[in-house]
């Protein structure tokens, strides 16, 4: 815990309210400052295009960021001269690069020339920590195209919207209401994620009434875990929902059905990655269409071929609005598949048919929490190549780590430490060190394990 954490965690409720609002005016700065609205329009604009032009635009920037990257990435370079003019020609040469090679060379795929930029923490869906870089501008085009997408649910940067995410904004010691803190600036509540409950439910239920959002923006496991409880009691809140929007883990179709009719409103799902290489977003017929000014997206079987149109395999990312750090047909660790779209909708362009991976377990507290997405424990740590979490029994966790040589006995008590602040001290947290994980008979690899019988 850093020194503005830990005066944070020690503040009455009220000024963590406020330290959480002028942190919110950090953050607007950061993604609507300037340039944002002018890639917004643009972007906006880019929707009345017809669909040759749409591929023809698709082409021009996967150019761009091949032509970007040969030219000032050591890892490209070699490959400079062979670029011919056709993009999905020029694509097939580059190698798909994992989060791993990245990581272990991360000064070989870095653009020295945009030496503005900032430092951004993924784990990713495998549990593997890595810093990327981003460009000045990349953040403002990412919340562009996050706001393109809103806008077609007719929500407002002014709306009133609650969010369930990864931030730890609540010390576990708190027992009593309110689980939630505001940030008055973006007319933001943040609910806390980790404190969900049997019994705590009802308070969040109150307290999402009270505040009256337009819309919520959540991981699916904790908006579901509420849904659930509000079906099961016959409860009807007076919430009015334009939308609710989920990310960052697999949304099933059980959990969109229950989060549907608990709240009486449709669920939008958006499928993006931290490293800024992937957006792909669903529209009122519940297609994910990929924006193509984005990135380009393919799919490939175990041996890197390029599957048909349809066909399940990994998902592997080129994307456009990172300067910096230009990840090229980055194998993201999900699987789907992608066809032409022939959406009822009218979008034009390529979409995701099917989308697969992010299936964590919940770990499952002695006080009845059923606690996901546990990544972000991971976010700024060194030292650690792959890790996976195994809950052994209701009052155990198992932490299974593969070190690099620059892990030290800090980054075992920091990670302790996190998982401590989420699922509580009830839970006893090991730490083992190993030189593999464990993979599923299909070969997939899980970042939460759970052996409990039944959750």
């Amino acid at each position: 815990m850093n020194f503005f954490e830990a005066i944070y965690q020690r503040s009455p409720i009220q000024i963590q309210n406020i330290l959480v609002s002028m942190y919110g005016i950090h953050l607007k700065r950061q993604r609507y400052g300037k340039g944002f609205l002018k890639s917004y329009e643009k972007l906006c604009s880019s929707t009345k295009l017809s669909n040759n032009a749409i591929e023809q635009l698709h082409q021009k920037e996967l150019m761009k960021v091949m032509l970007l990257a040969t030219k000032n990435i050591t890892a490209y370079k070699k490959l400079q001269n062979k670029l011919t003019i056709a993009p999905l020609e020029n694509i097939r040469m580059f190698p798909i690069t994992t989060k791993q090679e990245i990581r272990e060379n991360k000064a070989d795929y870095v653009n020295y020339d945009e030496d503005e930029f900032s430092v951004i923490f993924t784990s990713g869906s495998t549990g593997t920590p890595m810093a990327i870089e981003v460009s000045k501008d990349a953040l403002k085009k990412n919340y562009a195209f996050f706001w393109r997408f809103l806008s077609q649910l007719n929500i407002t940067r002014e709306d009133k919207n609650i969010t369930f995410a990864g931030r730890k904004i609540i010390s576990d010691n708190q027992k009593e209401p309110p689980y939630w803190r505001f940030n008055y600036f973006m007319n933001n509540a943040l609910f806390s994620s980790y404190h969900i409950s049997e019994e705590t439910i009802p308070h969040y239920i109150i307290g999402m009434e009270k505040f009256n959002p337009q819309y919520i923006d959540s991981y699916p496991s904790a908006i579901y875990q509420i849904s659930e409880y509000i079906n099961r009691k016959g409860i009807c809140t007076s919430l009015c929902l334009k939308a609710i929007v989920t990310s960052s883990e697999t949304l099933l179709p059980y959990q969109r059905k229950s989060i549907e009719q608990a709240f009486r409103c449709k669920v939008y799902d958006q499928y993006g990655s931290a490293e800024m290489c992937a957006f792909a977003s669903q529209c009122e017929h519940g297609t994910y269409h990929i924006d193509p000014e984005y990135c380009y997206l393919e799919v490939v079987n175990e041996e890197g071929e390029v599957t048909d149109k349809g066909e399940v395999g990994d998902i592997i990312c080129t994307g456009f609005i990172n300067k910096r750090m230009p990840l090229i047909r980055y194998s993201i660790g999900d699987r789907g598949s992608i066809a032409e779209s022939h959406c009822k909708c009218g979008r034009k362009g390529q979409t995701l048919t099917s989308l697969e991976g992010r299936k964590d377990d919940f770990i499952l507290t002695p006080d009845g929490r059923k606690v996901g997405r546990l990544d972000p424990i991971y976010k700024g740590l060194t030292g650690i190549k792959e890790s996976q979490i195994v809950q052994t029994s209701i009052d155990e966790i198992v932490v299974y780590l593969v070190r690099t040589p620059l892990h030290t006995s800090s980054c075992d008590r920091k990670l302790t430490e996190e998982l401590n602040s989420r699922l509580g001290h009830s839970i006893n947290v090991k730490i083992k060190h190993v030189t593999k994980l464990e993979k599923t008979s299909s070969g997939k690899f899980r970042a939460v394990v759970s052996l409990l019988e039944s959750h």
